[in-house]
C-alpha cells in the first residue's frame, strides 16, 4: 500500500484553495448571479476536491463533494436555476468541507458532529437520480 501522508500538506492546500474560490463564486451566485463560466468554476471546484479527497481515501470529502458537483451540474445544464436556497445548502456544505479539512490538518477522525450543516437539508435539493450518495451525518 502506497503511503499518502507525504502529500497530505499538498491535498490540504490545494482543497482549502478550491474551497475559496468556491465560495467567491457562492458569493456571486448569492447576489443572483447566473453566469455560465461562474457556475463552471464551481463546479470545477467541487469536482477537484472530489477527484482529490478520492485518490487520498477521503471517503466523506469525497461524496460530500460529489454531491456538490451534482447539484453544481444541474444548475449548469440549466436543469435547475440558482435559487437562495440552493446556494445556501451549497455554502453549508462548503463549512463541512472545511471542518472536515481541518480535522484531517488537526489528525483527528472526521466523525466530529457539526450541527450547522444539515444533510437532510441537502439530499433534499440534490436530483432524484443522485439519491444514493452517502452524504456525512450530524
Amino acid at each position: 500500500m502506497i503511503d499518502l501522508s507525504k502529500y497530505k500538506a499538498l491535498f490540504l492546500s490545494e482543497s482549502l484553495e478550491h474551497l475559496q474560490s468556491m465560495n467567491e463564486c457562492l458569493l456571486e451566485m448569492e447576489k443572483g448571479s447566473e453566469d455560465d463560466e461562474l457556475i463552471s468554476r464551481a463546479f470545477r471546484n467541487a469536482h477537484s476536491i472530489k477527484g482529490m479527497a478520492a485518490s487520498m481515501g477521503y471517503d466523506a470529502i469525497r461524496d460530500l463533494a460529489h454531491s456538490m458537483e451534482d447539484l453544481l451540474d444541474e444548475i449548469r445544464q440549466k436543469r435547475r436555476k440558482v435559487e437562495a436556497g440552493i446556494v445556501e445548502v451549497l455554502f453549508q456544505a462548503t463549512d463541512q468541507l472545511e471542518k472536515m479539512l481541518k480535522e484531517i490538518e488537526a489528525d483527528k477522525l472526521m466523525n466530529t458532529p457539526v450541527s450547522e450543516f444539515n444533510p437532510e437539508q441537502f439530499r433534499a435539493m440534490i436530483p432524484v437520480s443522485y439519491t444514493h450518495l452517502t452524504l456525512p451525518t450530524n
